[in-house]
């Protein structure tokens, strides 16, 4: 009875060689991803890892894309089998200059061509900000993030925006965007010897072809929107067949991906990285606008992936004919540390907090009320760590609380597990999570989850009272009182300190791997 599923799962690896999976990604790949991106390229990596031949395709200009793959490969976060494609260096690289243009070794103006005779003042408050004037006149706005090399300037006309333009590592022009009453109206790409490779009319009532791309033979073809130049890319570039399968992060660019496997007969995998519920973000609350789209088109979908069985069933509850949703959680991060287990390896009284600083995270309620932990646990402290648009809101929470010597707002980290290790408790009163990798990191590094009763993930990595504790959401009170309880008793901390190691054992790359592999099976045979 048990060697079946073995012997599918080693017919299945079998055949990863020959089989070629494509990730599109929605937004930038980062050394300092999170979230959807950094579980984008665990699961690259661990599919590379079993044989597959794994192509991450990330959709948008990113000035910087080759420095952060290179980290990330050096890191080992990222295989070096897994080929990362970008769509602006596959149509940069496919341009051809037109007739009669003659290419010069480098006509593309270099960053010094704007700013080379001109004053640099640095912006006392920001390191990343440089401002240069011409006989006292204001000219150009300059970042630099990494306070060197340009990343972008703002030509400035009578003190307002006129045009912005990128540069690449090097300092040549890469991108402009011009503007007009303060509105992006057209976007222009560059190769490094000059040519436009892409123009984007951004304006509303421009026409039908709002997009011109030169193509490899020197002309430049019209396209009605970004829809259509993905379709252009996945089609000429990219060149996927009925014998591939493309995985969608998130499934925005349905139309596009839809036309493609119409033509090509690639089965398109969708997946969701999040709750798809709005709030009150309950069983019965409405469906996210930004996916109405998707829930209206689900039953064409090859597949549907979310990452709980929960989810799945509150969407076939509400869908009920729908036969193409699967569940495949993530699989545990690959940087458990062995030590982990050993007594007294935690700093005692530690808290910690980690995740994008937003309202939905909760990290606000946590602050406002974990005065009640330090009245009552004498050595308690509480970390923050992360980063997010509420970064200055919840520093000065801290500080008119008067509590910075034990709250402490910590920054981003790139290695979240020695947060969790150096931990004796986990907070996590999200609103809402697709499954929280958080999660599953703290459980992997023995830091005990105490959960708000989140859709969706909670449940499925925490046994509430053995392997963590799972309060009702918004009852910051019971959370800090579960807290004080834990903190209070070690021999209760450490019970399900080594529980949640081992539950969260249950999700290794092999699963991941196996769960994936059947899918991939399903939908070539569905759509082939």
């Amino acid at each position: 009875m048990n060697e079946e599923p073995e012997s599918r799962a080693e017919l299945i690896l079998g055949s990863a060689e020959s089989l070629r999976i494509f990730i599109l990604m929605s937004g930038s790949l980062t050394y300092g991803a999170a979230g959807l991106a950094n579980s984008v390229i665990s699961r690259a990596t661990i599919l590379s890892n079993a044989g597959y031949q794994v192509s991450i395709l990330v959709d948008v200009w990113q000035r910087d894309i080759n420095s952060h793959v290179a980290r990330l490969r050096d890191s080992g976060r990222l295989s070096r089998n897994v080929d990362v494609r970008n769509i602006h260096g596959d149509l940069r690289n496919g341009a051809s200059a037109p007739d009669g243009f003659e290419l010069c070794e480098r006509v593309t103006p270099r960053v010094s061509a704007y700013i080379g005779d001109l004053e640099p003042r640095e912006d006392s408050e920001d390191p990343c900000v440089v401002r240069f004037y011409s006989s006292g006149r204001y000219r150009y706005f300059g970042y630099r993030r990494n306070g060197d090399s340009i990343d972008f300037l703002d030509e400035l006309v009578d003190g307002k925006r006129k045009r912005r333009l990128f540069f690449s590592p090097e300092g040549l022009l890469a991108k402009t965007v011009e503007y007009s009453s303060g509105d992006a109206v057209l976007e222009e790409y560059f190769t490094a010897n000059g040519l436009v490779y892409l123009r984007k009319d951004l304006r509303k009532n421009s026409g039908i072809s709002r997009i011109k791309l030169l193509n490899t033979e020197g002309r430049y073809l019209s396209l009605r929107d970004d829809s259509h130049l993905l379709e252009h890319w996945f089609r000429t570039l990219v060149d996927v067949r009925a014998t591939d399968v493309v995985i969608s992060e998130y499934a925005f660019r349905f139309d596009a991906l839809e036309r493609v496997k119409s033509v090509s007969g690639t089965p398109v995998v969708y997946t969701l990285h999040s709750s798809h519920l709005a709030s009150p973000f309950e069983v019965h609350s409405p469906i996210k606008s930004e996916l109405s789209h998707t829930f209206s088109n689900a039953e064409k979908m090859s597949a549907l992936v979310v990452l709980t069985p929960q989810q799945k069933l509150d969407i076939q509850k509400r869908i009920p004919h729908l036969t193409n949703v699967y569940a495949i959680p993530h699989a545990a991060p690959s940087n458990h540390h062995p030590n982990v287990q050993t007594p007294g390896c935690r700093e005692p009284g530690l808290v910690v907090l980690v995740g994008r600083l937003s309202e939905f995270k909760g990290q606000r309620l946590a602050i406002q009320q974990f005065e009640s932990v330090l009245n009552r646990v004498e050595n308690a402290r509480l970390e923050i760590w992360g980063r997010g648009p509420d970064e200055r809101v919840l520093t000065d929470l801290v500080h008119e609380l008067g509590l910075e010597d034990r709250i402490q707002m910590c920054g981003f980290t790139y290695d979240p597990a020695s947060v969790y290790r150096r931990a004796e408790v986990a907070l996590f009163p999200s609103q809402h999570e697709g499954q929280c990798l958080g999660v599953m990191e703290a459980m992997q590094e023995g830091a005990v989850p105490v959960c708000f009763d989140f859709k969706y993930g909670a449940r499925m990595l925490v046994e509430d009272m053995v392997s963590g504790i799972i309060t009702q959401r918004d009852d910051m009170a019971d959370m800090l009182d579960s807290v004080v309880v834990l903190l209070q008793n070690s021999k209760f901390l450490t019970s399900l300190s080594l529980k949640a190691i081992d539950k969260v054992s249950e999700f290794s790359a092999e699963r991941l791997v196996r769960d994936w592999g059947q899918l991939f099976s399903r939908v070539q045979k569905a759509d082939g």
